[in-house]
């Protein structure tokens, strides 16, 4: 752990700053928080002078082989001076569900002092970059959105379906007679698995429709070219807008240290919604502000052809943002000026810093309109 810090800084963490006890943590473990992760050795006791707000704590076994178990973690909010205490079982490779005794944390607490030697400290220089990716994300949302079993897995558990569930997978999925049964029909035969009730995200889900009931066609087409409708039914979800951003940061950061895979396609799902907006750049020009914003220090953290597809050979990232300009530019004065501004400099940050250009639409790119052939 680094060392370097200001001493005006050290000195208030040392008083003001919360402690994370972690007991009975074999050597070799990986330990981590935030954007920071460690190989322990024996005397590794845990973590000091954390900075009060949201942490993400995290774990993974590693083997006498060297090979490392899928990471496992949970998000915390510490407060001033806050003690949190957790066990460590090697057996189980993980946390218990049972909270250590009452009569243990309160021995700790007594003689912190004699344990400080064993504690090392946050690394303070990385806490800035860590406030840029998760400043929107509330104590609540945490609650609202994390697993029902507290813990964040990047291979939750798994369990066989019941044998209800596969007889009516099996009669969804194949023939009674066994004829017109497509390609791969056999792995469909194999044991199905689903995970651990209580142990995926629970991210908000995007609406089913992307347009109002009793809608023209024409009005289908708009709602189809604009996400606008979309976005408003997930904000009708958060108490304030602000929430909605809280849960892109939260599913990036779940996805960028946690490595759950779900939360990655979440963030790509919200990605798509926001870029592909039209109407709500003119009427919600201060969460677009700060989408930009939250978008700005997310794209800092992954190299530029981490969007890539390596079949298709498009950049989904790319693709989004040459979406959002357009849109940007289409508006034309009605558009917020500070909005348009900030817009301008993202873009022109991007295209340096990425090579990315967002050059005109093709033909292939114009949207497809829907007739009213009734």
């Amino acid at each position: 752990m680094s060392l370097e810090m200001d001493p005006e800084v050290a000195k208030n963490l040392l008083t003001e700053g919360a402690t994370l006890v972690f007991l009975d943590v074999p050597k070799n473990t990986e330990v981590g928080i935030d954007m920071n992760s460690w190989t322990v050795g024996e005397k590794f006791k845990g973590i000091k002078m954390i900075p009060p707000g949201i942490h993400f704590i995290y774990y993974s076994a590693v083997s006498k082989e060297g090979q490392v178990a899928p990471r496992t973690g949970f998000f915390h909010v510490f407060r001033r001076k806050e003690l949190l205490v957790k066990n460590y079982d090697p057996h189980l490779e993980d946390i218990p569900p049972e909270p250590p005794h009452p009569n243990l944390v309160q021995r700790l607490k007594d003689n912190l002092k004699e344990l400080d030697c064993f504690l090392g400290p946050f690394p303070y220089d990385s806490w800035k970059k860590w406030i840029s990716l998760t400043g929107h994300i509330s104590e609540d949302l945490i609650k609202n959105q994390e697993p029902i079993c507290g813990k964040i897995s990047s291979a939750p558990n798994l369990i066989p379906f019941t044998n209800e569930e596969r007889k009516q997978l099996q009669r969804d999925w194949i023939p009674p007679d066994f004829s017109n049964r497509g390609p791969g029909w056999e792995e469909k035969l194999l044991p199905q698995m689903k995970k651990v009730p209580g142990m995926e995200m629970r991210f908000t889900p995007l609406p089913e429709k992307r347009y109002p009931q009793g809608s023209t066609p024409a009005e289908i087409t708009k709602h189809c070219m604009d996400s606008s409708f979309c976005l408003d039914k997930m904000l009708e979800n958060h108490r304030i807008p602000e929430d909605l951003l809280g849960e892109f940061q939260l599913a990036f950061v779940c996805f960028l240290v946690g490595y759950v895979y779900e939360a990655f396609e979440h963030w790509k799902q919200l990605i798509q919604l926001f870029t592909t907006c039209d109407e709500a750049l003119k009427t919600r020009p201060e969460f677009f502000l700060q989408f930009i914003s939250t978008l700005h220090f997310q794209m800092k953290e992954v190299p530029s052809d981490f969007f890539t597809d390596i079949v298709a050979g498009k950049n989904f990232l790319r693709d989004c943002l040459h979406t959002f300009f357009a849109n940007i530019n289409a508006t034309g004065d009605v558009l917020d000026a500070k909005l348009r501004t900030r817009a301008q400099k993202f873009r022109e940050h991007v295209e340096a810093t990425f090579e990315w250009e967002f050059s005109e639409e093709g033909e292939e790119d114009l949207p497809v309109i829907v007739e009213d052939v009734t």
